[in-house]
């Protein structure tokens, strides 16, 4: 027979208990709501370098977004960095607008336009980038997000940072570029990049005013990718 200490104490789990199993409930459907990333035209990006993923997903962990950390996971698959997740149709929508960026390259001048991801530069032919610029042409300025980049040149050093469709570092003076580094102030924009480096190959991603490169070691930066990232 159940006494009345018992009986209480059972009332008690159960009415706690409840609510506890809804939060939990609630925190797993958190969990597995997809988490995309998108570009700057505002479509969800459904192809993402691997060591780019996991770079994201180590922001989001350093930020404290644990929840999107983990929402990221299920919603690209970090070996092939495919979105597994897809949007509902409405998501989907391709707009014209998006990140553009060039390269001036030594012995042959600026090279076509590159879109997200894409490698603007050589590799295996050691030229090295003396400038390059990210484009605005398609972008409406009321929407864009802020963007300023920079070049570490030879004997010159670190040069005033541009913004969209500026030129980052020099022309016509044969000097290699060394390094880079870009930035967005814009609340939830992110602008990722690597550099290809003379002797070295790909690094890994760097972000938000970070150097891709090398300063002091007389190296060039032969090639480089970018992403502009809102998440």
């Amino acid at each position: 027979m159940m006494n009345t200490t018992t009986f209480d104490f059972a009332k008690m789990c159960l009415i706690v208990g409840i609510p506890l199993l809804m939060i939990g409930c609630d925190a797993q459907d958190r969990t597995t709501e997809p988490f995309y990333i998108r570009s700057v035209d505002g479509s969800v990006v459904e192809q993402l370098d691997q060591d780019l993923l996991i770079a994201i997903e180590e922001d989001l962990a350093t930020q404290g977004r644990t929840d999107d950390a983990d929402r990221l996971q299920v919603t690209y698959d970090f070996e092939s960095g495919a979105l597994v997740q897809p949007p509902a149709e409405e998501l989907r929508a391709f707009l014209p607008e998006d990140l553009r960026y060039s390269a001036h390259v030594h012995d042959r001048g600026w090279q076509g336009v590159f879109g997200p991801g894409e490698t603007a530069g050589t590799t295996g032919e050691t030229r090295f980038i003396e400038a390059y610029r990210v484009s605005s042409d398609t972008l409406p300025g009321e929407t864009r997000p802020a963007l300023s980049y920079a070049a570490h040149v030879q004997s010159s050093g670190w040069l005033p940072a541009v913004s969209w469709d500026g030129v980052a570092g020099t022309t016509g003076q044969r000097r290699r570029m060394e390094a880079m580094r870009c930035s967005s102030s814009t609340a939830g924009w992110t602008c990722w990049y690597r550099a290809h480096v003379a002797d070295i190959g790909w690094q890994g991603w760097f972000s938000e005013g970070q150097t891709a490169g090398t300063v002091g070691q007389s190296r060039a930066l032969e090639a480089f990718q970018m992403q502009l990232l809102n998440y």
